[in-house]
C-alpha cells in the first residue's frame, strides 16, 4: 500500500519544521511532536488490545467523524496507549523525522495485511482503512499544530 500524503508530504513538511518553531497550541515543542506522532505510528501497528475509553454507544458517532473532514480537536488528552508505551525521545529532530519517515512505510505494510485490526481507546475496533484516516487526521492536526499546513 502507498499513501500520497504520509509518503511525500509528510516528508516536505518535515523540511519546513525546526527545533525552534513554537506550537500555535498546546506544550510540545517540536521534536516531542515529531516523537509523538512516530509513537502513534508504532502503536498502531501493535496488536494491544488497549482498554475503549468512549461508552459503547458513542463508538458510533466517533467513527462517523472519524470519517468526516473534521478536525482533531485541540488539546485532546492523550489515549492510554500513549502514556503506557512512551517512546525512547530522539536526540534531535533530525533524528525523529528520519525516524518518523522510517516508520511509515512500516506502518503502511502493517495495514496492508488481510485482517488488519487495531484498537484505539476512543474509536473502538478499526480496520485499516480507519486507521489510515485516522493517521493521517492525526499527522495533520500536530502539522497543523505547528504552523506546517491549514487546519
Amino acid at each position: 500500500m502507498t499513501d500520497e500524503f504520509l509518503m511525500e508530504e509528510v516528508p516536505a513538511l518535515l523540511r519546513k519544521l525546526n527545533e525552534d518553531r513554537e506550537p500555535l497550541w498546546g506544550s510540545m515543542n517540536a521534536l516531542q511532536m515529531v516523537d509523538h506522532v512516530y509513537n502513534a505510528f508504532v502503536l498502531s501497528q501493535n496488536k494491544t488490545h488497549w482498554a475503549v475509553r468512549a461508552p459503547e454507544d458513542k463508538l458510533e458517532a466517533a467513527k462517523h467523524f472519524l470519517h468526516s473532514e473534521k478536525p482533531l480537536p485541540r488539546n485532546v488528552p492523550l489515549p492510554e496507549g500513549f502514556v503506557k508505551a512512551p517512546v525512547e525521545p530522539s536526540a534531535n529532530l533530525k533524528e525523529a523525522s528520519e525516524r518518523l519517515l522510517n516508520e511509515i512505510p512500516s506502518f503502511l505494510k502493517a495495514i496492508d495485511q488481510p485482517n488488519y485490526v487495531a484498537y484505539h481507546p476512543d474509536f473502538g475496533k478499526m480496520n485499516a482503512k480507519d486507521i489510515l484516516i485516522l493517521m493521517r487526521k492525526h499527522t495533520r492536526h500536530h502539522f497543523a499544530q505547528f504552523g506546517l499546513i491549514e487546519r
